[in-house]
Order: C-alpha cells, then sequence, then structure tokens
C-alpha cells in the first residue's frame, strides 16, 4: 500500500493542481492525504475526479488557511 501526503499550501495555483496529478500518476498511491488546502470543499471534490480516486474526504477551510482532504480508491 502507498500512502501520500502531501502539504500542498493551496490547491488555487493550476501548477500546483498539475504536479499533484502528475505524482498520482508516476507513484500510483492508494491513498492521498492532502493538508493546506485552503480550499473549498467542492473544488477539493472536483479534484478529486481528475486524480481518477472514486472516493474524497474534505474538509473545508476556516479563514485564510486549513482545508484537508482524503482521497482513495474502494479496491
Amino acid at each position: 500500500m502507498i500512502v501520500f501526503a502531501w502539504n500542498c499550501r493551496g490547491l488555487g495555483q493550476s501548477r500546483t493542481v498539475q504536479e499533484l496529478v502528475r505524482l498520482v500518476r508516476t507513484h500510483c498511491p492508494n491513498i492521498v492525504f492532502l493538508s493546506e488546502t485552503r480550499q473549498n470543499k467542492s473544488y477539493v471534490e472536483s479534484i478529486c475526479r481528475r486524480l481518477g480516486f472514486q472516493n474524497c474526504l474534505p474538509f473545508s477551510i476556516k479563514g485564510k488557511g486549513g482545508g484537508l482532504a482524503l482521497y482513495w480508491n474502494n479496491d
């Protein structure tokens, strides 16, 4: 099992999301945990589909910081 954890310091930059997609495709983790997403729940959920995961558990931001996301597949 491969678990990927990253303090991404915000998913608002397209370059950050592109790098995340590249890392997931390269390493094929079973679980991805992101901290400091700095994005709302719906945006974090939309990233789930881009990463190819079936499940997402987002935690919304508080103020200007925070936000967590957990992505995984059923298998």
